[in-house]
């Protein structure tokens, strides 16, 4: 399936004005049950926006900002997060400096995802997804300007999954992922390089009682990069039917998280009661 999607925002003829055109593929093959399904994307996005000498009043136009600022749930504030020096997730006038707001980029991305199930001893499932994105920055070598900030990024994940299912009561999961991601230029003290590991290991079991299942996993990540780290969570589950329609849903998470040789711990404790009408 090709998708064509052309969006043009701001003033048409003049300089806040901005384009963006979007080109995807998709392709999935699914030949019946138990047989490998597949799945392929790509996509190219082109972007091209912003003024040279952009004023605070043409910055608020161009973002559609309804207010006399830039909120962190605004589109434009991740592209210019760098300017809220107070980190109070607003881009006010006073943080504002006159800029070169414009953004031309080219965005390849491809996704291939692959998903089976097959017999061995038991029944399982497997399940393979890789992404890949780049961000191009076409003005880059045009820009002299040493305190610019590119809007270059290079983002890669991939992801197993592994579900053995022992009886109709009892199940277990094993998954790996791995991430790489980077943005901005590496000559600037904004650039950010940060690659994410995690594996991790867990079990269903289910009953028709009271206790209609119980579950727990266990993972552990690793981080290195701009931000360097080692983290071990645990998570325990329960749901209990306490009626015919009432339903009551208790999980427990806990995170065990070293940075710079100080350690942090979080604990999340969720009580979820419901009735299915």
């Amino acid at each position: 399936m090709l998708k064509v999607n052309q969006l043009q925002n701001g003033l048409l003829d003049g300089d806040n004005s901005s384009r963006t055109d979007k080109y995807d593929i998709n392709a999935s093959y699914y030949p019946g049950v138990d047989l490998p399904s597949i799945s392929l994307s790509f996509g190219r996005h082109l972007r091209d926006s912003g003024d040279a000498n952009l004023t605070w009043e043409d910055f608020l136009i161009d973002c559609g900002a309804v207010n006399n600022d830039i909120p962190d749930s605004n589109d434009c504030y991740t592209s210019w997060e760098f300017l809220d020096t107070d980190d109070d997730d607003f881009i006010t006038e006073d943080e504002f400096i006159l800029v070169d707001s414009r953004i031309n980029t080219q965005t390849d991305n491809y996704n291939f995802g692959y998903n089976q199930r097959f017999f061995y001893k038991y029944k399982q499932n497997i399940s393979f997804n890789y992404y890949h994105s780049t961000k191009k920055d076409l003005l880059l070598e045009e820009i002299t300007d040493v305190s610019y900030i590119s809007p270059r990024s290079l983002n890669k994940s991939l992801g197993i999954n592994l579900a053995t299912f022992y009886n109709k009561n009892f199940d277990s999961k094993v998954h790996f992922s791995s991430t790489n991601y980077n943005f901005g230029q590496n000559t600037s003290d904004f650039y950010l390089d940060q690659k994410i590991k995690q594996i991790g290991l867990g079990f269903n079991y289910r009953t028709n009682n009271f206790i209609e299942k119980v579950g727990a996993e266990v993972s552990y990540t690793t981080a290195t990069g701009t931000n360097i780290y080692n983290q071990v969570g645990i998570k325990v589950f329960s749901k209990f039917v306490l009626l015919e329609d009432i339903l009551l849903n208790i999980s427990y998470r806990y995170n065990n998280k070293t940075q710079s040789s100080v350690k942090y711990y979080n604990n999340i404790f969720r009580v979820n009661l419901s009735y299915k009408f």
